[in-house]
């Protein structure tokens, strides 16, 4: 592989659920519906006008995102009858990941149990989603698993000093966000900033690079997280 032949190591984060029967994550899931049919049963879900959803300018996934896990699947339940073909699994399954975690070249990191919004959940929920997301990999890997990444990892909406003091009641050493930021010594090891460079050319990955904090607005995607905020304002 190329991470072998340039003696490079990449990392991975998993939720395991997917591995369990070979489960799609459920903002998979809601691409394989019709995005009307999405709004019409949010809205009713939410008793909140469906118009009022599509005025938010989003896509009905960021929507979820304002969810609870048992919300989002009762939402996929309500859909599953209007699909007409079986969904194709998407992701990893388990022979694969234990082959790429022994290959020396894969660093395994929790991602959760089952991919919630964690800011969404239960204190209860939180610690089982993050106790027991990195329990499973450990059984099965047969090796620690002490980093982590918060799903969708805005801070301050997706997660925030809960979501960092159960990483470190469950002795994760590094914790990953998605705030788009250089790495100083001001940041704490358990909300890790990160930039994405896997999509672009090689010339845009460069100008995120040098130039991330002219980018740093642009690229945090600020009208998706303020249509989430208005939402949130009209869930109370």
């Amino acid at each position: 592989t190329i991470l072998k032949k340039y003696n490079l190591n990449a990392s991975l984060f998993i939720s395991p659920s997917i591995l369990d029967g070979n489960q799609n994550y459920w903002w998979q899931k809601i691409d394989f519906y019709k995005e009307e049919k999405i709004y019409i049963e949010l809205a009713k879900l939410l008793n909140i006008d469906k118009d009022k959803l599509k005025a938010l300018g989003v896509k009905p996934v960021e929507i979820l995102k304002e969810l609870d896990l048992k919300k989002i699947n009762e939402l996929l339940n309500i859909l599953q009858p209007t699909n007409k073909k079986d969904p194709e699994f998407l992701n990893i399954n388990t022979e694969e990941l234990i082959e790429m975690s022994n290959s020396g070249n894969f660093t395994i990191g929790s991602h959760t149990y089952n991919h919630p919004i964690l800011a969404n959940e239960s204190k209860s929920d939180v610690d089982f989603e993050i106790h027991q997301s990195k329990e499973y990999l450990e059984n099965l890997l047969d090796k620690e698993v002490d980093t982590f990444a918060y799903p969708n990892g805005i801070p301050g909406l997706d997660f925030g000093s809960r979501e960092i003091e159960t990483c470190r009641s469950a002795n994760i050493k590094i914790a990953y966000s998605c705030e788009v930021s250089y790495f100083s010594t001001s940041n704490s090891s358990l909300s890790v900033p990160r930039l994405e460079i896997s999509n672009g050319s090689r010339f845009k990955n460069l100008t995120k690079i040098f130039f991330l904090n002219y980018f740093k607005n642009r690229l945090m995607n600020p009208n998706v997280n303020s249509a989430r905020l208005n939402l949130k304002k009209n869930m109370v």
